[in-house]
């Protein structure tokens, strides 16, 4: 039987997976958002410029949540060098945000 220390561990790496797959998602959306602005700049496509700057409303959302997440796991355990990485790396892409997708748009 999993002690109480094993199974918050499990419960951690668990979260840990889920702010790895959350980035993923949100890095996938954010390289589609900066395909479309440059798409829309080439094309002049108003509608598709349109589309991006709605889209980046919530894909900030999703950075702002995704560091709120972070920050909240950090003082749960004493994170291995592995879950630092992920999450570092991860404040890192999420702390660059709007240059990804709001230079385009402006």
């Amino acid at each position: 039987m999993p002690t109480d220390r094993e199974r918050m561990r499990t419960r951690f790496a668990d979260s840990i997976d889920g702010l790895t797959g959350g980035l993923a998602a949100t890095c996938a959306l954010t390289v589609t958002a900066v395909s479309d602005a440059t798409n829309a700049l080439l094309d002049a496509d108003l509608t598709l410029a349109e589309r991006v700057i709605d889209a980046s409303g919530a894909l900030e959302n999703d950075a702002t949540t995704w560091e709120q997440r972070a920050f909240s796991l950090l003082p749960l355990q004493a994170p291995v060098a592995h879950d630092l990485r992920v999450m570092v790396g991860g404040l890192v892409l999420s702390a660059t945000y709007d240059a990804w997708v709001d230079s385009p748009c402006t």
